[in-house]
């Protein structure tokens, strides 16, 4: 299998990581939007929305992270980590959708104002944006420090493919200064995932950028 996809993208590193805990043979394409490969047409015919990660497996192509999650799971259904039980399906599923239309929008100003923009020399952060995001995260964080107050993962008692989509944004949360001083449970969730062996591997490629 490949998967073509931009290495410091969260969305990059949750996959990688569940292919090394899966086992899975997995080649990583990392794609050069410098050079336009993502708006290529071969690339154009394999993901339309010009976005990454796309997963290529055979004549198969999948795009969105939280679906490629769902079908390398599929293919190890004895890893738990897509549950056989329909009421686990769904809570799992709860978990992946609250993370793209919740979580993820919650965190994104504070890593494009403080993380992207200086990376691509985009200028300086926004503190406008950032005092407004500031002000709407508690009312996310609030419900993930208080599910995480009574258990270590998110959906039963052991970990399924709705934390690798939880932590991706993990190892960014310090440098994006995420205001998370007043939540220790889900600094502590997102060390206890993301410090995994699978996941040290998946971020290796981070630490070489730095």
């Amino acid at each position: 299998m490949k998967l073509y996809a931009l290495l410091p993208s969260p969305n990059t590193f949750k996959v990688v990581a569940l292919a090394h805990h899966l086992g899975l043979d997995l080649e990583v394409i990392n794609m050069d939007l410098n050079a336009g490969a993502h708006k290529a047409p071969e690339y154009l015919a394999k993901n339309p929305n010009g976005l990454m990660p796309t997963l290529e497996d055979g004549d198969f192509f999948l795009w969105e992270s939280n679906a490629i999650l769902m079908y390398l799971a599929m293919k190890k259904p004895e890893s738990g980590l897509w549950p056989g039980e329909t009421q686990s399906q769904a809570k799992v599923q709860q978990w992946l959708n609250w993370s793209v239309c919740h979580w993820g929008p919650a965190l994104r100003p504070f890593i494009y104002e403080r993380i992207v923009k200086a990376r691509f020399g985009m200028g300086p952060a926004d503190e406008a944006e950032i005092s407004k995001a500031t002000d709407a995260f508690p009312k996310v964080a609030d419900v993930l420090e208080t599910h995480l107050s009574n258990q270590q993962f998110l959906v039963g008692q052991q970990v399924t493919i709705a934390d690798f989509a939880v932590a991706a944004a993990a190892p960014y949360l310090a440098m994006a200064g995420v205001p998370l001083d007043n939540y220790p449970q889900i600094k502590a969730y997102a060390l206890r995932i993301t410090s995994t062996e699978p996941w040290m591997k998946a971020l290796a490629p981070l630490d070489a950028m730095k």
